[in-house]
């Protein structure tokens, strides 16, 4: 039996800490009689935490505070913060490798810049548990950067990473550098295809495929799930 895209994108967004007080305790009681749906659940809480432990530190601004009470228009700010920290504990927890700093780090970014509501994340990787790069795309403006998770640079070729709409041949979006991050680049699609598509990276020679077509399998696959409170 295996775990329909419904149900992987409910086990995502419980691992990304993102569903309410209610769906979250759907989700559990779900996941202590459904193995399968408990094994999707576990798998993201493993390539989150991977992708959680390979984001770097980070001390918010002394004026942080300041700036988001001016962006509410001077509300109270406390029920809010209370909320969207309550929203990552759960992450913290399942994806047990998070350090305390980390996730006050990721709790920041979250409460400092909030996703927008058509932002969504690919893990791209071989399998559950063997994240590579962390592909992140803006549906509305249609533009992505990748973050390298744990891909180690191939030795003598290039990775190149395509973008498989349905009913639609591989189409490439470029070299990616396992090194460090790809800068924003555009997507030439239609938001719906880009919503629906998988992202697949192969390994190429230096510069990518001469003839814009993949030369063999993925090494690397993902499609989007959605971020966001």
């Amino acid at each position: 039996m295996t775990t329909s895209p419904e149900d992987d994108g409910l086990a995502a967004e419980y691992a990304l800490g993102t569903l309410d007080a209610d769906e979250s305790a759907a989700v559990e009681a779900r996941r202590a009689r459904d193995p399968d749906f408990d094994a999707a659940v576990s798998a993201w809480e493993r390539r989150l935490g991977a992708l959680a432990e390979a984001a770097p530190e980070a001390a918010p601004p002394a004026d942080l505070f300041a700036r988001i009470e001016a962006r509410l228009g001077g509300a109270n700010v406390v029920p809010l913060l209370a909320r969207r920290l309550a929203r990552w504990r759960a992450l913290a927890v399942g994806g047990g490798a998070l350090s305390g700093a980390l996730a006050a780090a990721l709790a920041f970014l979250l409460i400092a810049r909030p996703a927008p509501p058509h932002q969504f994340v690919a893990i791209l990787q071989k399998s559950a548990d063997a994240p590579a790069f962390a592909m992140t795309v803006d549906v509305d403006r249609l533009e992505f950067t990748v973050r390298p998770v744990a891909a180690e640079a191939p030795a003598g070729k290039s990775y190149e990473l395509w973008i498989i709409a349905p009913d639609s041949a591989p189409k490439s979006l470029g070299v990616i550098d396992a090194a460090a991050r790809t800068g924003e680049r555009r997507l030439a699609y239609d938001p719906a295809a880009v919503r629906a598509a998988t992202y697949a990276v192969t390994v190429e020679q230096p510069g990518g495929s001469p003839d814009g077509k993949p030369s063999g399998p993925p090494v690397f696959v993902g499609k989007l799930v959605p971020v966001g409170p």
